[in-house]
């Protein structure tokens, strides 16, 4: 923790500073720039040679969301002779997608520290395991870091570091020159792993490795990296209706071994509520009443009864209490009156 804050506090000093000395020149150079929630790929290279790190700026991720469900879209931020001017060859090449934003507080009717950021496949013609939402706090720091890298590269490599504006050098990407005084502010200084700079899991703070990285000959095969939406716990995903569980799949980038990439829309399932639990019921009288979760969302839970002789039919054939309720994330009851001295009661949600 000490360490990260400690980065922190140069990070702040320096971009500071850097940002007074070249604003005159973004405004007429028209150098890159950098948008809250905008989704940004980081490529690098951590063996052999490496003398640059390459940031493209691929839009806002509400742009993303917005994709009808199976849509393929070509990524023309970049080129593959862009992508060979940083690189020599693509060949054990490392690449994330992330987005968060640099302010504070919501951003597009997302909660705080809501991230979006890729997970590599083992096998390219296989989604990946959705990663656990983490609560806020636990979120705050890859979030920030995954912010820094467009804030760094648009306040302080793009004007002083990277060059003249040109083809490497524009409003959508940046070629960041590594090994020097701004190494710093370099994707990979934001991304790496403190105790092994080949992992991607921006400082040690996302529970995953965020980067693909291309095989030592990479010539046939496509790598593909699935893209997720973290909500934090406690907040509903307005895609799943749900405060907790796996993250919401967005989609995947592929990158072809000709330097090309494409992004593919997954499938917008509909909302599915966990199930709920039954925490406790109370008789007072001819008055039943059941104790169970809910899920903050639009869902309604409704109360379902039999007696002893409607155990053997199916649930959906029991009765039905007329009052309903829709969920708030707490523990909510609904009742039920009745003489019969034994009853049974299940909860159903919709």
């Amino acid at each position: 923790m000490n360490k990260f804050f400690g980065k922190i506090n140069r990070r702040r000093l320096g971009l500071a500073v850097l940002a007074v000395c070249a604003l005159p020149e973004i405004a007429a150079a028209q150098y890159f720039t950098y948008n809250g929630g905008d989704l940004l790929l980081g490529f690098r290279k951590t063996t052999g040679s490496a003398p640059y790190d390459l940031v493209v700026d691929v839009g806002s991720i509400t742009n993303f969301l917005a994709l009808p469900a199976g849509t393929d879209i070509a990524i023309s931020q970049f080129s593959p002779s862009q992508l060979s001017d940083a690189f020599s060859d693509f060949n054990n090449l490392q690449w994330s997608a992330s987005a968060a934003w640099a302010t504070y507080g919501s951003w597009s009717g997302f909660p705080l520290h809501t991230m979006w950021v890729t997970l590599p496949r083992e096998n390219p013609n296989s989604q990946t395991t959705p990663p656990a939402r983490q609560s806020s706090g636990a979120q705050q720091t890859p979030f920030n870091f995954m912010a820094s890298i467009g804030t760094a590269a648009a306040n302080s490599v793009s004007p002083q570091f990277a060059g003249p504006v040109g083809p490497d050098n524009n409003t959508t990407l940046v070629r960041e020159p590594t090994g020097s005084s701004y190494d710093r502010f370099d994707y990979h200084y934001f991304v790496e792993d403190p105790f092994n700079a080949a992992v991607g899991d921006f400082d040690g703070y996302l529970p995953w490795n965020a980067e693909n990285t291309t095989p030592g000959a990479f010539t046939n095969t496509p790598v593909v990296s699935d893209l997720y939406q973290s909500i934090p716990t406690g907040y509903t995903d307005p895609y799943t209706g749900t405060n907790s569980g796996p993250a919401y799949y967005v989609g995947y980038f592929t990158l072809n071994p000709n330097g090309t990439m494409t992004f593919t829309r997954a499938s917008v399932a509909a909302p599915q509520p966990p199930t709920p639990q039954i925490v406790s019921l109370a008789r007072s009288g001819d008055i039943s009443t059941i104790y169970f979760t809910t899920t903050n969302g639009t869902f309604t839970y409704t109360l379902h009864y039999t007696n002893a002789a409607g155990l053997t039919t199916p649930v959906t054939d029991w009765p039905a209490s007329p009052t309903t309720l829709v969920g708030d994330g707490n523990t909510n009851h609904l009742s039920d009156t009745t003489a019969d001295p034994s009853r049974f009661y299940r909860i159903g949600v919709q």
